[in-house]
């Protein structure tokens, strides 16, 4: 029987490994899921459209970008919008992006919600299946450009719902997915957002994808979140708490994702007695000492 890697280095070390999913690859698979879902899956590993845009890119017009449209918007959709704009602006300014995409989705993204067009357009770059984040600046560059663009309406209006999710929600999560100290609580504000913000047919997509990586609400991994500076210090005496519970779980690795999951469970729901083992063993063997100490120190 064939084992995956993982598998196989945990029984060669006799040991189980704490699992650290990558949280960018997770993200880059609901993105993927909803694209596909809004426009239908590729046949072959460029997409069509993505190749109009790119030929087309030497005559548009760069200096009329189109907005999104504030008054489309329900008054929720609205408050969003700026409460998303505030966040990508903090996020600019913070300078800190690892790679040029990712400050490219902010700027794309505060253009598309109408917090200023940057004063130059990159042009669009590699399409093909295998560059995830493609889908996500592609998607937003053809809705800010798409009167100068020839689609059909089944066209405009599925890139319309991926400009819409990935300007409204994806952002915030994709640029704080390098901290894994902020990934539980950001996964349950991943669904409830865009169970709130998007239409019912992304919300169901994008959810059910991530609800198949929930990795960082596991027994094992719940226990970052302790180092998580958005979270109150009431918050982390509970999960201090949580973690006397005995352990309720076959999988500890990852919550079961046929397992409905209340969104305003809170995160000490999520500790039990295995977290405990697992900073121990993190710590060489030694006891989680500063779990004694006040969460305010």
């Amino acid at each position: 029987m064939v084992q995956g890697a993982c598998i196989r280095i945990e029984r060669a070390l006799e040991k189980p490994l704490v699992w650290l999913a990558c949280r960018h690859h997770i993200l880059e698979v609901v993105l993927k899921d909803v694209f596909e879902a809004c426009m239908g899956p590729s046949s072959g590993p460029n997409i069509a459209l993505f190749k109009r845009l790119q030929n087309r890119w030497p005559i548009v017009d760069q200096n009329r970008p189109q907005p999104l449209t504030p008054t489309a918007l329900s008054s929720d959709e609205e408050a969003h919008r700026h409460e998303m704009l505030g966040h990508l602006k903090r996020l600019l300014d913070c300078g800190n992006h690892p790679r040029e995409d990712y400050k490219e989705i902010i700027l794309l993204s505060m253009a598309y919600l109408g917090g200023g067009v940057p004063t130059s357009f990159r042009a669009p770059g590699a399409y093909h299946m295998a560059r995830w984040m493609a889908k996500a600046t592609y998607a937003v560059k053809i809705m800010l450009f798409h009167d100068q663009l020839e689609m059909s309406r089944r066209e405009l209006a599925g890139i319309r719902r991926v400009a819409f999710f990935v300007t409204m929600v994806y952002p915030k999560y994709w640029n704080e997915a390098m901290i894994p100290a902020y990934a539980a609580k950001n996964d349950l504000g991943f669904i409830t957002d865009v169970k709130r913000i998007c239409d019912d047919g992304v919300a169901s997509v994008a959810e059910r994808a991530m609800r198949r990586h929930l990795w960082y609400l596991s027994e094992n991994l719940i226990g970052l979140a302790i180092f998580d500076d958005h979270i109150s210090p009431e918050q982390k005496a509970e999960m201090v708490e949580g973690m006397k519970r005995p352990s309720t779980t076959r999988n500890p690795r990852r919550p079961e994702s046929k397992t409905p999951i209340n969104l305003n469970r809170p995160l000490s729901a999520f500790c039990s007695v295995r977290l405990m083992q697992v900073l121990k063993s993190l710590l060489g063997g030694q006891q989680p000492t500063f779990l004694e100490l006040s969460p305010e120190t």
